[in-house]
C-alpha cells in the first residue's frame, strides 16, 4: 500500500454507497519511453508507478524471451487509485484487465493499491505483450505457459537482479489434487479455452505453466529452438516435434512427475539496472477524464449490461461533452455529435482526425492529417493503408501496413490489414499466415462476433488468393504431408494465359522435406506450367516419419485456377 490507511478509510466511507466521486483535478498523464500512464494517483505515487512499469518491463526482457529488435511505441496504462475504485468499472476480484478503448487502441487497466512490481496480473499481461512481438505462431499453451512462468518475476534491488521460476505453491497443490491427464490435449487447446469455466481455465493455465517450466529447466536449448521456429512462422506441432523428436505423452507425464518429486525446479536469475529515463507529465482536462471513465463504464468487464450502468455512462459522457464539446473520445463513444467540432477544437489531436475519417470514408485528407500528427501510431497507419489501397496506390498501402505491424505485431486489426494488403499484392502465403495470426492473437475478451468477422475476412482473403488453390492427397499409407512454406509466390494468371480445368502435379517429398521430380499434367499453356513448377520446387514440406526416421514420399496435388 502506498497511501495511508486514513486516506483509504476516508475513500471507503465516501464510497460506501454508490460509485466513488470523480475528482478530475486529481488526474494526470505521465509519459515515459514505453508507457503512457493516466491516473488519479497522487502525483508522487504516479511518478514512482511509471518507473516501476519501466523496471518490470526491463526485468521481463532480462529474464525471458523477446525479439532482437523491440517494437517502438508506448503501452497505454490506466491506473485507478484504489481497489474500491476499480470495482466501479470491473467486477470484484479482477486485479485489472486488458482491452481496447473506443478507438481500438489497446489499454491496460490496473489499480493503485499495490506496486506494479508486485502485481502478478501486470507481469503476466506485459509478458503476453512481449511474446506477441516476436512469435509469429504463438500457440495458447506457449503463450500462457510463458506468461505464468514470468509472472513469478521478483526483484532484488540490493543485488541488482531479478529472478523468475519460483515455485507457485498454489498451482503445485492444484496439480496434486487435479493431475493433468494429457499434455497433448493441453497443446491442442485453442480458442475453446475462452469458453472454459474458471476452474477449467485455471487447470489449463496451470498445465501449460508446468509443461513450459519443465521444458525450460530440463531442455532449455531445445525450448529456445522451438521458440525460434515459432518466430519464423513454423507450425507449432512441427516446431515442437523438431525440437523434441523423442517426446511422447508418457515421457512428458513421467518426466514432469519425476522432476516435481525430486524438487529440481530451478530459478533463473538476470541482472537488472534501475530505469532512469525521462518522464513528461501534464494534468488531464476534465472533459478527457470524464471520457476515459465513460469508456471504462462502457467496458465494465464482469458486470451485466444494466440500465443503471448505461445511464451512468451517459451521465459521464454528458459531463465530458459539457466540459469539452469536441472531446474526440467522448464523441467516438457516443456515436453522435459533429466530428468537425473535434478537429476545430483539437486540431493537434490525431483522434479528432480519425474520428472525422471514420465517419466519412471519402475524407482521405483527414487520415493523412492524423498520420502527420501520429506517424508512429499503428491504428492510424492501418487506416492510411486502406485509404491508399482505395486510391490505387498498392505499393504505399503495403508499406504502411508493414510499418503498422512493426509497431504493433500483436494487434489483430493491424495484422488483418497487412494480410489483405499482402493478398492484393499477390503475397498469398504470407497473407494466409498473417490472417491466421490475427485470429490467434485475439484477446480472450473478444466476443464471438469478433472471431466470426475475422473468419469471414479470412475467407475473403482466400478468395482473393484463389488464383491457384491446392488440395493435397497423399498416396502413402503413412499419412499426409504438410506444407511448411514456399519461397516463390503462388502462380497467378496473367492476361492471355491459357488454362482449362485442373492441373495435376505428382512429385516427391524427400527426407529433408524438399520437392523434386515434379510431373505436371493438364490443359495449360507453357508459361502457366513453368510458373507452377517453379512454385512447387520452392516448397518445403514436413517429411513423413516411420517411427524415428524421416521417409521419402510420393505426393499428389491438384491446382485449379480462377480468373
Amino acid at each position: 500500500m502506498r497511501r495511508s490507511a486514513l486516506l483509504l478509510l476516508c475513500f471507503a466511507a465516501a464510497c460506501a454507497h454508490g460509485a466513488r466521486p470523480i475528482r478530475p483535478e486529481a488526474w494526470h498523464e505521465l509519459r515515459s519511453e514505453h508507457f503512457t500512464l493516466r491516473t488519479d494517483l497522487p502525483l508522487e505515487d504516479a511518478r514512482r508507478t511509471v518507473v516501476d512499469l519501466e523496471e518490470v518491463r526491463i526485468g521481463l526482457l532480462g529474464a525471458g524471451w523477446h525479439a532482437a529488435r523491440m517494437a517502438p511505441g508506448r503501452a497505454q496504462v490506466i491506473e485507478l487509485e484504489s481497489e474500491r475504485e476499480m470495482q466501479d468499472y470491473a467486477m470484484k476480484g479482477l486485479a485489472g484487465f486488458v482491452t481496447d478503448d473506443a478507438f481500438k487502441e489497446p489499454i491496460m487497466v490496473i489499480n493503485g493499491s499495490q506496486d506494479p512490481r508486485d502485481q502478478t496480473f501486470l507481469k503476466h499481461e506485459l509478458a503476453h505483450v512481449i511474446t506477441n512481438e516476436f512469435l509469429v505462431r504463438n500457440p495458447r499453451w506457449v503463450a500462457e505457459g510463458i506468461s505464468c512462468y514470468l509472472e513469478t518475476l521478483r526483484f532484488d534491488r540490493r543485488a541488482g537482479e531479478v529472478e523468475v521460476g519460483n515455485v507457485d505453491r498454489d498451482r503445485l497443490l492444484f496439480l496434486q489434487q487435479r493431475p493433468t491427464r494429457s499434455y497433448w490435449s493441453v497443446m491442442r487447446t485453442g480458442r475453446e479455452a475462452e469458453r472454459m469455466s474458471a476452474l477449467d481455465g485455471y487447470a489449463f493455465e496451470t498445465s501449460a505453466w508446468i509443461l513450459v517450466h519443465w521444458l525450460i529447466d530440463t531442455r532449455p536449448a531445445a525450448f529456445d529452438s522451438m521458440l525460434q521456429a515459432l518466430a519464423r512462422g513454423e507450425d507449432q506441432f512441427y516446431a515442437f516435434s523438431t525440437a523434441f523428436p523423442e517426446m511422447t505423452e508418457s515421457r512428458m507425464q513421467q518426466g514432469i512427475d519425476a522432476w516435481i518429486k525430486a524438487g529440481k525446479i530451478s530459478v533463473r536469475v538476470a541482472p537488472v539496472a534501475p530505469w532512469k529515463g525521462e518522464v513528461v507529465e501534464r494534468p488531464l482536462p476534465a472533459g478527457e477524464v470524464h471520457a476515459i471513465l465513460a469508456d471504462l463504464q462502457r467496458l465494465s468487464p464482469g458486470y451485466a449490461r444494466t440500465q443503471e450502468r448505461a445511464e451512468r455512462m451517459q451521465a459521464l459522457l454528458a459531463s465530458a461533452l459539457q466540459a469539452d464539446p469536441g472531446n474526440p473520445l467522448a464523441l467516438q463513444i457516443s456515436g453522435g455529435g459533429d466530428a468537425a467540432t473535434a478537429t476545430r477544437l483539437h486540431p493537434d489531436d490525431w483522434r479528432a482526425w480519425v474520428l472525422l475519417s471514420d465517419r466519412d470514408e471519402q475524407a482521405f485528407s483527414a487520415v493523412e492529417k492524423a498520420a502527420q500528427l501520429a506517424p508512429g501510431n499503428p491504428g492510424v497507419l492501418m487506416r492510411l493503408a486502406w485509404v491508399r489501397q482505395k486510391q490505387g496506390d498498392q505499393s504505399r498501402a503495403l508499406e504502411n501496413a508493414v510499418r503498422a505491424v512493426e509497431l504493433a505485431p500483436g494487434r489483430p486489426d493491424v495484422l488483418d490489414t497487412l494480410a489483405h494488403m499482402q493478398a492484393a499484392a499477390g503475397h498469398c502465403l504470407e497473407a494466409s499466415i498473417g490472417e491466421q495470426r490475427a485470429i490467434d492473437v485475439l484477446p480472450d475478451g473478444a466476443g464471438p462476433a469478433v472471431v466470426q468477422e475475422l473468419r469471414k475476412r479470412q475467407a475473403e482473403l482466400e478468395s482473393v488468393c484463389a488464383a491457384a488453390s491446392t488440395v493435397h492427397t497423399e498416396r502413402s499409407i503413412l499419412g499426409q504431408v504438410v506444407l511448411k512454406s514456399c519461397k516463390a509466390e503462388r502462380p497467378r494468371l496473367a492476361k492471355g494465359d491459357k488454362v482449362r480445368g485442373a492441373v495435376t502435379a505428382d512429385f516427391v517429398v524427400g527426407e529433408d522435406g524438399t520437392v523434386s521430380q515434379v510431373r505436371l499434367a493438364g490443359d495449360a499453356g507453357k508459361a502457366v506450367l513453368a510458373s507452377l513448377r517453379k512454385y512447387l520446387e520452392s516448397c518445403t514440406y514436413e517429411p513423413l516419419r516411420d517411427g524415428e526416421k524421416s521417409v521419402r514420399t510420393e505426393a499428389h496435388a491438384e491446382f485449379r485456377f480462377d480468373r
